[in-house]
This record gives structure tokens, sequence and C-alpha cells, in this order.
């Protein structure tokens, strides 16, 4: 877990990075609102609001964390109102993804059109955007492309269905990959140790496939790759681009696809982000 305060000027301060284990639980809530008002307390500066990420579906009114498949204790959260009562200043909730999607928008100076964002970390986070509009759909939970079931595969997944397509192309796929086929290799070493293996080879294919699945249905104008699986030492980006590129339909939308890879050069792009979101959602600029 990362957080941090942002100046109006969206510099970076005060950043720290925390086990999520520390909050994550039966009290989950209740110790997130203990750790930001001890941070509060800490950090020098008098802050106007705050913002936060979730890996998670939330409600449509962006109050309550529906659901969190990979961190225990975080579902049916309503944090609103405990929160802005007891820190005192307006709190604001959204997707983890949406806040590294603010963050790549600003820094590409991206305003319109259709945008597809994949930010593959332990699950695989998406996020649709047109014209500038986050599309969330009638219940809050639109984009969980994570959530599709892949044909003929039964194995559970955290959100309580079956063959969840980020149970192989995302973080947890491969460290199900890992375990059975690179057991004595660190996770953080796996693209460059067995990067040339069929293995490897099969897990960025059918990261492709997923991908190519959306961008077949929305033939959006840009398509942005991110998030710690994709950021990590030797990921096979041309080979991603490359499977995406031969999967999907030509001449159209295959010859015309534009892609964006993510800036990873900030292991904090995703608080200033959220620093991006709350500005505008508060309409400061």
């Amino acid at each position: 877990m990362r957080l941090g305060t942002v100046s109006a000027d969206l510099v970076l301060e005060n950043a720290e990075i925390i086990e999520t284990k520390q909050i994550a639980g039966e009290n989950a809530a209740d110790n997130l609102l203990d750790f930001v008002e001890g941070y509060l307390r800490r950090v020098p500066i008098e802050v106007s609001a705050i913002a936060m990420g979730f890996p998670s579906t939330l409600n449509r009114d962006r109050t309550v964390v529906v659901s969190t498949p990979n961190i225990a204790g975080m579902d049916e959260l309503s944090l609103i109102a405990p929160f802005e009562a007891r820190l005192g200043v307006p709190v604001l909730i959204e997707k983890d993804t949406c806040m590294l999607m603010h963050y790549d928008l600003n820094r590409y100076k991206i305003t319109d059109g259709i945008l597809i964002g994949y930010y593959i970390g332990t699950g695989l986070g998406n996020i649709i955007l047109i014209d500038g509009k986050i599309i969330v759909g009638r219940d809050g939970v639109a984009g969980e492309l994570g959530h599709i079931p892949v044909l003929d595969r039964h194995d559970k997944c955290g959100c309580g269905l079956e063959g969840c397509s980020e149970l192989y192309v995302a973080g947890i796929g491969l460290e199900r990959l890992r375990e059975k086929y690179f057991p004595k290799t660190e996770i953080s070493h796996i693209f460059t140790e067995h990067g040339a293996t069929p293995q490897i080879h099969e897990f960025i294919l059918n990261m492709a496939k997923i991908i190519v699945t959306e961008i077949t249905i929305l033939n959006p104008d840009h398509i942005i790759l991110g998030g710690g699986v994709i950021g990590m030492q030797d990921f096979p980006y041309q080979e991603l681009r490359n499977q995406i590129c031969s999967l999907t339909r030509k001449p159209l939308p295959g010859d015309s696809l534009d892609f964006i890879r993510s800036d990873f050069s900030n292991p904090y792009n995703g608080v200033i982000g959220a620093a991006i979101f709350a500005r505008k959602t508060l309409g400061e600029v």
C-alpha cells in the first residue's frame, strides 16, 4: 500500500509504503482509518482532501467498497461517512487502477476518445474511459475484465466464481506458474530467467487474448499497458504488443492500434493520480 501527500502543483511529499497485511483482516476499515489518521498526524502539511484507490469493485455512488477478492476483510465497507467524520476533510474512493490512469492521462495529455487501460498486477485491472468519463456501469462494476470466465477452466477465484481470466494472465497466474514450473526462481526474476520458455510464451499469449477481446468490442483510440507485472524486470513487452496485434482483426482495428506504455519511473504514480482525481472530482481544476 502506497500513500503520500501531494501539493497543489502535483509534487509528491512524505511518501510511504506499508505492507497491506497491516491493514487487512477482520477490522480492515477501522485499521485503515486508524492508520490514515496516524499518518496525517505525522506529516507537516494541512490536507484538504483524501483520495483512496482500492483493488476492488465499488458501488455506483463510490461510497462502498463492495468486493476485494485478493485482500481479506475488504468487502462491504462503507468508508466515506466514518472517515469524513473523524478526519474532517472530503474523502473520495475509486478503483486503484483509476488512480494510475489519471496519472497517465495527465502525463500523456489525453482528453478525449475511447481509452482502455490494462493495469496488470496481482489481478487484471481494467478501466474504460470515453471522452474523459470513466465508464462505471449501472451498478458501478463495469470493466471487470479479470473476472470474465475462461473456457474450460474451473479454478476457484477469490471473487467466488470459477475460471476467471486473472487467474491465468495476472500476478496470481504468474505465481501459480512459478510454483508449478520454476519453484526455485524468485518471482521478480521469472522473466529474466525463464522469458524464453514455452510456459512464459503461453502466459503472454493468454494475456494478449483477453486484452484483444475488449479491443475488438470497443475499437479504442488508445490502449494503455501498465501495472506491476508489465513493469517487472525483463517483462516481454514487445512480445505482448506483437501478440495483441497478431490476434486483432485486420485490416481494422488491427492496423491502427495505438499503444501507450504506462510510466514506471515512480512507484508512487498512483498516489499522484489520486491527487489529480481528487482535484477533478472536487472541481478545483
